[in-house]
């Protein structure tokens, strides 16, 4: 068995999207005992976005069952697709799997509209990108964000598959149960058996 980290390493450089609040972290000591504060928007780092993103379904992780993050998953090099994952960048069997991670090789790729629409129509619980956002950076109107969230499939980001090979692995990436959020950090790893 191997694990595989696939979670991106959050301090106080880590990139936010825009407008967001980057990670604040407050150290205290009192005696013996240190502690922190931190202060930071959910969407830092490694993390999961629930439908409650876009004003779908009630907010919350406590409302999602573990099996939607952890479980079989498909790992799908998109890598040759550019900035725009479409349909036929997909490999046919990966619309078989609960769960689809894509590997992408350019910073801003995200998927299209299209490709979001497909993804509904199948059994598909959650889909996971190497980029900060499942749209392209360059979308005003955050179509697969839509799609994706407005038929209950959570949407996990900024994973780190840049050393992971296609195939199949079983995902590990739980949020925390925070009532009443949009959306979650993760640490999210692959088991390959």
């Amino acid at each position: 068995m191997k694990v595989i980290d696939i979670s991106m390493t959050v301090n106080r450089n880590t990139p936010v999207f825009e407008g967001d609040t980057p990670l604040c972290i407050d150290y205290l000591s009192f005696g013996q005992i240190n502690t922190s504060e931190i202060k930071f928007t959910p969407h830092v780092g490694t993390h999961v976005d629930l439908p409650y993103h876009f004003g779908y379904e009630q907010p919350g992780a406590q409302n999602y069952s573990i099996e939607t993050f952890v479980g079989l998953a498909y790992i799908a090099d998109v890598s040759q697709a550019g900035k725009l994952i479409n349909i036929q960048d997909m490999p046919a069997s990966a619309f078989n799997y609960q769960r689809i991670l894509l590997k992408t090789n350019h910073p801003e790729a995200g998927i299209s509209k299209e490709l979001a629409n497909k993804l509904t129509g199948h059994d598909v619980r959650l889909i996971g990108i190497s980029t900060a956002s499942i749209d392209p950076k360059v979308s005003i109107h955050f179509e697969a964000h839509h799609a994706l969230l407005s038929h209950d499939i959570c949407i996990l980001e900024n994973i780190c598959l840049q050393d992971v090979e296609a195939g199949l692995y079983e995902l590990h990436a739980v949020p925390l149960k925070w009532e009443g959020i949009e959306a979650s950090p993760v640490r999210a790893y692959l088991i390959k058996r």
